[in-house]
C-alpha cells in the first residue's frame, strides 16, 4: 500500500514544483509579449495570451502523470522500503492544495453558471432567429442582458430591453459575434482562465484576465464581420448596450461570454475603435476553418510522436530527479 502512496504523493509533489517553476517563466512570457499584442491579430492574441496562462497547469500534468508517473513503476521496486520525508510530505500537501482549490473553484463556477441560466430561461421565451444555430431566449426584466452560456451545449440569453432597443439588422450583428464566442469555445477557456487563476495576492505579478477579454472580444467582433455582419450594425450595438449596461465587478462568478463585458469600459472603447479602422481599411481575409482544423490535428498528432519518441530516453533522467524529491 506504502507503494501506490509514494506514487500518489510524488505526483502531486512534481505537479506544485512544475506549476511554481512554470509560473516564473510564463510572467515573463507575460511581460514580453504584451507589448507585441498589437501587432498580431485578435484571435492569434487571444489564443497566445490563453496558452501562457493555463500553461503551467498544462506542462504540470503532463509531466507528474506522463513522465513522473511512468518512471516511479517502472524503475521503483513494489517491495521498496523508501518512506514519505518532510520534503516530499511538504511538497505533496501543497500540491494537494493546489488541485483541491482548482476543483472546488471550477465546481462552483459551474454550480453559479447553471443557477444562473436556470433562473434566466425560467423567466424567458424562446426566440427563433434565422441564421442562429443556438437557442436564443428572451429574458424579462434582465436590463441590458446578452451573454451566451454552455460549455457544451450553448445558449443565448437576451433582455427584452435590448431586443426593443436593437433594430433586427443591429440584433442579428451583435448575436454573430456571440456565435463566433461559441465557434472559439471561449467559454471553455474563460472556465478554465478561471479555474486556474493564481491566488488574489499574485494578481499584482501575473495580473487578471481583462487583456484576454479584451482579445476575445475583439476577435469574435473581426469573425462576426468576416461572416457578412455589418460593422455599422456591429457598433451601433455595443453603443447601445453600453449605455444601459450598469458596470459591476468584472469577476463575476458566472461562466459566460457578455456581449459589453462587465467592468470593462476600455474595451468597449477598444471595439469601437476597431469597427471604425475594419470600415476604413481592406478586411482580413477569415482561414478557412479546415485549414485551422487541420493545424491542430497536426500540432497534436506532431506533440504525441514526440512524446512517445522522448518517453524511454526521459524516464531514467526522470527518476533520478524523483529521488532527490523523496531523500
Amino acid at each position: 500500500m506504502m507503494y501506490y502512496w509514494l506514487a500518489g504523493a510524488l505526483c502531486l509533489a512534481v505537479l506544485f514544483l512544475v506549476i511554481a517553476m512554470a509560473s516564473v517563466f510564463c510572467l515573463a512570457g507575460l511581460r514580453i509579449v504584451r507589448p507585441l499584442l498589437r501587432s498580431l491579430t485578435p484571435k492569434v492574441a487571444a489564443s497566445l495570451l490563453f496558452t501562457i496562462r493555463v500553461l503551467p497547469v498544462f506542462l504540470a500534468g503532463l509531466v507528474a502523470f506522463g513522465f513522473a508517473l511512468p518512471a516511479f513503476f517502472k524503475f521503483e521496486p513494489r517491495s521498496t522500503s523508501e518512506v514519505m520525508g518532510p520534503k516530499l510530505l511538504a511538497l505533496a500537501l501543497a500540491g494537494t492544495v493546489a488541485v483541491l482549490a482548482m476543483v472546488w473553484r471550477g465546481m462552483r463556477l459551474l454550480q453559479a453558471t447553471a443557477r444562473t441560466a436556470k433562473q434566466w430561461q425560467m423567466r424567458s421565451q424562446e426566440l427563433r432567429i434565422e441564421g442562429c444555430s443556438v437557442p436564443v431566449h428572451r429574458v424579462d426584466g434582465e436590463g441590458a442582458l446578452l451573454a451566451v452560456t454552455g460549455l457544451l451545449r450553448p445558449r443565448v440569453f437576451v433582455g427584452r430591453n435590448v431586443t426593443e432597443l436593437l433594430s433586427q439588422e443591429e440584433l442579428s450583428a451583435a448575436l454573430a459575434h456571440e456565435l463566433a464566442h461559441v465557434r472559439s469555445f471561449d467559454n471553455l477557456r474563460q472556465f478554465l482562465l478561471r479555474m486556474t487563476r493564481p491566488p488574489a495576492w499574485l494578481d499584482k505579478l501575473f495580473g487578471n484576465d481583462a487583456a484576454w477579454v479584451a482579445a476575445s472580444e475583439v476577435a469574435a467582433d473581426e469573425e462576426a464581420l468576416q461572416g457578412g455582419a455589418s460593422a455599422l450594425d456591429l457598433s451601433s450595438a455595443l453603443v447601445k448596450i453600453a449605455r444601459l449596461t450598469r458596470w459591476a465587478d468584472p469577476n463575476l462568478a458566472v461562466v459566460a461570454c457578455q456581449f459589453v463585458p462587465d467592468g470593462l469600459t476600455s474595451c468597449v472603447e477598444m471595439r469601437v475603435a476597431h469597427l471604425a479602422q475594419w470600415l476604413e481599411h481592406t478586411p482580413r481575409r477569415k482561414t478557412p476553418p479546415h485549414r485551422q482544423r487541420s493545424s491542430l490535428l497536426l500540432a497534436i498528432a506532431m506533440a504525441a510522436v514526440t512524446y512517445a519518441v522522448c518517453l524511454n530516453t526521459a524516464l531514467p533522467w526522470i527518476h533520478e530527479g524523483l529521488e532527490l524529491i523523496v531523500r
